[in-house]
């Protein structure tokens, strides 16, 4: 038995087999010693090594590698990769993002579950469902990045993860061992690391190989591109380490290689045979029917399979409706939607981008599956198979899942995720949407907007999940990107004084709510990305706003109007704080809107392209009809408050300065932006006013 720390170890039912033989090894001993055939395998630092090879190959240098684990070692996991990359590297989100396994709802494991995690890097996705799961098995070829997992997990306290060196090729495990096996960017390159015949035949070794391992009611998680992803068709680069060779008939791309082959990073050497096989969807399903596997649910995974933010089923419905969605399509641009952006939607509305989609994530079954346990907690109307979209962003605390039929708006689930205080997050939001659901029910005439109904909460091993009835209409950010800039100022006209007439009904509620979260600890945080020169006044806010109360998130997204009946719903209720700035939620959203507005050519180049920059002075300093209608709002605000309009930029800047700490702690990269704007907006301050009052 190999733990990660002895003390408390998990007793395993599951005990390695030798690679060469498949006979049992003990669990002890160093080295490991095969009864049978007299293989002798080593052990460090309690790993067994069952692979032996002098090769490296990996995103990062080996020398950096070793580096990291010595770091590691001297400070912990956590500062040593702070320390060596920063969230422009995607080795950030590769190593720390939890969220890396979005997926784990769909997978449908009680908490005892074992599950092995095949390829497994440099941990995240075992240390997603070492926080889920009773027993996991994680096994990589390379050393460096098993010793990094290995002291992630005995820093971070787990004692039911299993670690090897080993050969995915060679898997040391018994027949019928495991819930759930993950194979997350592996299966590409198994023709690559197996010459023994045709790439596919390797694959399907390899695949009838994974369906042996899992039980009766197993399931495998893959996460893989696709042969056909768009982006190839513009020059993508392939596994081969060259542009197209997927698109190519296969001896067509061996030829390319033959003439153009170059050393790739996870390449042992450059090949001169096209080996790393991706398939179409219609060619997944049958390698993995052609491998003894029952049944496939196959999932569109946006911006990519390790990045699995948004995964939607490859169903035309959901396709259409995740691509309205998605950030790249709904934006404007000037001239309207990108030409990339209209041919997506083209293809969608024949029922054709889910052939071209980026990257996949299959569930694929050993038996027939059983419907999801958030699908149970349904209403009657929804019970039969919905549509749904699961969505989360990077380090998110909460993963979303979007349930509907077609003639109905469906619900939404949430779901905790695998970090320790998830499960208090989303049971505190569910407890406030609660009380406010209450007093929108109790007292109508206290809110001028409209919240979701909250409809059950329940816990699934050791996952929360809670449903609440889903808003009609649409987010804003999905109805402003449709409009120019001419009619985003009629729209904001009619629509902006509710809206802000929400934020100060948000800001009364605090006497009739129960619980009680402070916003001190943003001020904390942005205190860290702050030069010196913010650090007093950070200091100097305190207690000061203490009797203010916000929504903490009023943006565009959480907006969602109808506009045919003016319905106006507020969702996620998630961040709520007391002590905010008065005027802290309408600055978000202000601050929400400028994402979508154009800035003129001379407002631009005053700002040196920065286009944030210039958003941020188009929509609050500059001279035109949407700075003044938000100006205009912001006064009536200020009366309607009974607030000195003088005191309208200091609350600007603090206001920023709590926005700032809130994207620290969702670890959003939009905080460098307003840190930028904090930096430059004295220079403009002659440019705001507020009811005819300069801020001097």
């Amino acid at each position: 038995m190999f733990v990660v720390d002895a003390d408390t170890p998990h007793q395993s039912m599951i005990a390695l087999i030798c690679p060469q033989c498949a006979s049992p090894l003990p669990e002890s001993g160093v080295p490991l010693l095969c009864a049978t055939c007299g293989a002798s395998y080593p052990v460090r630092n309690g790993i067994p090594y069952l692979v032996d090879h002098d090769f490296y190959w990996g995103e990062i240098q080996q020398a950096d590698a070793q580096r990291l684990i010595d770091e590691a070692r001297r400070v912990g996991w956590r500062t040593a990769v702070a320390n060596r990359f920063t969230p422009a590297d995607d080795a950030w989100i590769s190593i720390l993002d939890w969220q890396r396994a979005s997926w784990i709802p769909l997978l449908e494991l009680p908490s005892d579950a074992a599950v092995l995690d095949i390829g497994s890097g440099y941990g995240a996705i075992t240390h997603a469902l070492a926080q889920h799961f009773e027993e996991v098995h994680s096994i990589d070829a390379i050393p460096q990045r098993v010793e990094f997992t290995s002291l992630r997990m005995r820093q971070e306290g787990f004692t039911n993860v299993r670690l090897a060196v080993g050969s995915a090729l060679r898997l040391p495990y018994p027949p019928n061992s495991f819930d759930a096996i993950v194979v997350n960017g592996v299966l590409e390159w198994i023709g690559d690391w197996d010459p023994e015949g045709s790439p596919r035949d390797a694959q399907l070794r390899f695949l009838r190989r994974v369906q042996s391992l899992l039980k009766p009611n197993g399931r495998l998680l893959v996460g893989i591109e696709n042969r056909l992803s768009y982006a190839s068709f513009y020059g993508a680069i392939d596994h081969s380490g060259l542009p197209f060779t997927n698109l190519l008939p296969r001896p067509l791309a061996t030829a390319a290689l033959k003439l153009f082959a170059r050393q790739h990073h996870r390449m042992v050497a450059p090949s001169k045979t096209y080996r790393t096989y991706t398939y179409t969807r219609a060619g997944y399903d049958k390698l993995f029917s052609e491998a003894g596997f029952y049944g496939n649910d196959g999932y569109w995974s946006e911006p990519g399979y390790n990045q699995p933010y948004r995964l939607t089923p490859l169903d035309k419905k959901s396709i259409e409706r995740s691509l309205d969605e998605c950030q790249f399509g709904a934006r404007s641009e000037p001239g309207g939607l990108s030409a990339m952006a209209r041919l997506k939607r083209l293809f969608a509305r024949f029922g054709l981008f889910r052939h071209f989609v980026l990257d996949f994530v299959f569930i694929v079954h050993k038996s027939e599956p059983e419907p999801h346990a958030w699908e149970t907690m349904l209403p009657p109307e929804l019970k039969p198979r919905p549509h749904f979209l699961l969505t989360t962003y990077p380090f998110a605390k909460k993963t979303t899942i979007r349930a509907y039929l077609d003639d109905d708006p469906g619900v939404v689930v949430k779901v905790s995720t695998p970090t320790v205080d998830s499960c208090a997050r989303v049971a505190n939001e569910f407890a406030e949407l609660q009380r406010v659901s209450e007093i929108a029910s109790r007292s109508p005439e206290l809110l001028p907007f409209e919240v979701a109904r909250p409809l059950a909460s329940e816990t699934f091993g050791r996952q929360l999940i809670t449903v609440e009835s889903r808003a009609v209409g649409e987010p804003l950010s999905m109805i402003l990107p449709q409009l120019d800039f001419d009619r985003q100022v009629a729209f904001l006209r009619r629509h902006l004084g509710r809206l802000a007439e929400s934020t100060s009904a948000v800001s009364r509620l605090g006497p009739y709510r129960a619980r009680r979260t402070s916003a001190a600890t943003w001020l904390r945080n942005a205190r860290t990305v702050l030069g010196a020169n913010l650090a007093s006044r950070i200091d100097d806010i305190g207690g000061k706003y203490d009797t203010w109360m916000g929504h903490g998130d009023f943006t565009v997204e959480n907006c969602v109007l109808d506009v045919a009946s003016g319905r106006l719903t507020l969702i996620d209720w998630e961040f709520v704080r007391d002590g905010v700035p008065p005027m802290y939620d309408l600055f978000c959203l202000y601050f929400s809107i400028l994402n979508f507005i154009q800035p003129p050519d001379d407002i631009l180049t005053r700002c040196g392209d920065d286009l944030q920059l210039a958003q941020f002075h188009t929509v609050l300093f500059a001279d035109n009809a949407l700075a003044k209608l938000f100006r205009e709002q912001l006064s009536r605000e200020f009366a309607r408050l009974a607030i000195d309009p003088g005191t309208a930029y200091d609350l600007l800047l603090d206001s920023l300065l709590f926005r700032i700490g809130y994207l620290v702690e969702r670890r959003s990269g939009v905080a460098q932006s307003r840190i930028r704007f904090v930096n430059v907006m004295d220079a403009w301050r002659e440019s705001f006013r507020v009811d005819g009052v300069t801020a001097g």
